[in-house]
């Protein structure tokens, strides 16, 4: 096809496709029947032919169009499950079947959003009814009939605001921000009845709002969010291919072929096989905890009252890092330690000047210190001497623990990693100890394995996991011993 230059190429009718039979206006009935009336297979399986919607297809449809109150859809599906070419069946019918629509196909950049939106200028083509009903633009289709449009733009979030839609179609949003996503929801809010239907694998990292969707999805609680998540059972072995259809209904519908996941099974990651093929949440191959074991040590249950006998982890940063604050409570015969965090600073992205607020972190623990009854503040005291020093001096039981240091540093992690594997630890289910959790991998010393980033310029931070060994490590050390005595005296320096 020879590229398109911008402007009208022909005139297009005005005539509205005919309806008969297709049944009541935004119903997922008609939705299906519409794609499949007026849809033909751009490429690939059934290719020049009708669309036919799979089980699985119509599914979707139904979860996305069926209840109004809905305003987005989340699909989480493996690659290859023809996640595109039902994505532009339903823009065409965006287009096409809403008066006054406005249809907007989000891709990760702008040539992404144009690969969709050549599918859509495809299936036009391949139907001369369309076609005589189309005028086509390089970045958009318009549709006289219905005074519609169907336009391309990247997610970015300046390139989202300013718009209307009936319908925004967002394709792989695991490459999508927080900010992206929110321009999107805003966008598709400013109508009575508007639609976001995001498609994608899921993503690499927790740390994503995707996750925080899917998270919402699952649990319901936001009404006016639908999760649709096809994924092999957790624990499954990647090589077993009756897990595979759980998260390839294509292989069911008849239109992915078990061969290619298999050829691809010898050349792929197996983190990077779960999550593009099996459709799971895998972190990276080598991840120290794996989440779904951290996330079951959970106990919602556990109230840390004042008074309570704790000992604190302290990691603190200037600029990059998070500093974290974390506390593990002095295990006794009833109870395992508990793990929670008593406060995290983040850098802010807005001021490139922005820097750990002391007096803030200062003020913290001396709340902290008169709350609870701390029997050890165990900090790295990089960049916080002149703190530890202040703190030592007024509450007497700082120790200095050098984090840097593989001999100390493999020891307390292997105490918290047995803690875990043998579910002797439980914690308050923080989300950001739990991305930290995960974001860990480990690093080979002669003193044992220490738990470090995926990469050394990795975004992903494993500073509330750091903290939380810190705590973890001395509570466990003044199990049972009593208060009146002192366990720690003066500032311990290695």
């Amino acid at each position: 096809m020879s590229p398109l230059k911008s402007g009208t190429k022909s005139a297009a009718s005005a005539v509205p496709l005919p309806t008969d039979g297709l049944g009541r206006r935004g119903s997922p009935a008609r939705v299906a029947r519409w794609i499949e009336r007026w849809c033909v297979v751009p490429r690939g399986f059934g290719a020049r032919k009708p669309l036919k919607l799979a089980k699985f297809q119509r599914d979707i449809i139904r979860q996305t169009f069926a209840d109004a109150s809905v305003r987005s859809t989340v699909v989480s599906i493996a690659r290859g499950n023809g996640k595109s070419g039902l994505a532009a069946a339903v823009a065409l019918w965006g287009l096409f079947d809403v008066d006054d629509s406005e249809v907007l196909l989000v891709g990760a950049d702008e040539r992404q959003a144009m690969r969709l939106l050549d599918t859509c200028r495809r299936m036009v083509e391949l139907n001369p009814e369309l076609a005589e009903r189309i005028v086509p633009y390089q970045d958009r289709l318009v549709c006289p009939s219905t005074n519609g449009v169907l336009r391309a733009l990247p997610s970015k979030e300046q390139a989202l605001h300013g718009w209307n839609p009936s319908l925004l179609i967002l394709d792989e949003l695991h490459l999508c921000s927080e900010e992206t996503w929110t321009a999107c929801q805003t966008a598709a809010g400013k109508r009575e009845r508007s639609t976001l239907l995001a498609i994608s694998t899921p993503a690499a990292s927790r740390e994503s709002v995707m996750w925080r969707l899917v998270e919402a999805g699952r649990t319901g609680t936001d009404p006016a969010l639908r999760l649709v998540e096809f994924a092999a059972p957790a624990g499954c072995a990647i090589d077993d291919e009756s897990a595979w259809k759980a998260a390839n209904p294509a292989l069911a519908a008849g239109f992915l072929a078990a061969d290619g996941i298999r050829s691809s099974l010898a050349t792929t990651r197996p983190a990077q096989f779960r999550r593009l093929r099996l459709g799971q949440w895998s972190d990276h191959d080598d991840q120290w905890i794996p989440f779904e074991q951290w996330t079951a040590l959970q106990d919602a249950s556990r109230v840390v009252e004042p008074g309570d006998r704790l000992v604190l982890g302290w990691d603190g940063s200037v600029r990059n890092d998070q500093s974290v604050l974390a506390a593990c409570t002095v295990p006794d015969d009833d109870r395992p330690p508990f793990v929670f965090l008593i406060a995290t600073w983040a850098r802010d992205k807005l001021d490139p000047n922005w820097t750990v607020p002391r007096d803030e972190v200062d003020a913290v623990m001396r709340e902290t210190m008169t709350t609870y009854d701390v029997e050890a503040l165990v900090a790295d005291p990089y960049f916080w001497q002149a703190e530890l020093q202040r703190w030592q001096a007024e509450f007497g039981n700082v120790i200095e623990f050098p984090t840097a240091s593989p001999q100390r540093m493999a020891k307390a992690a292997d105490t918290f990693y047995a803690a875990v594997t043998s579910a002797q630890l439980r914690h308050d289910g923080d989300e950001t100890l739990a991305l930290h959790v995960a974001n860990a991998t480990t690093r080979e010393t002669p003193h044992g394995a220490v738990p470090v980033k995926h990469a050394k310029s990795s975004a992903l931070k494993i500073d509330a996991l750091i903290a939380a060994i810190l705590a973890h490590q001395y509570a466990v050390q003044v199990m049972n011993k009593p208060t009146q005595q002192p366990i720690f005296a003066g500032v311990i320096a290695v």
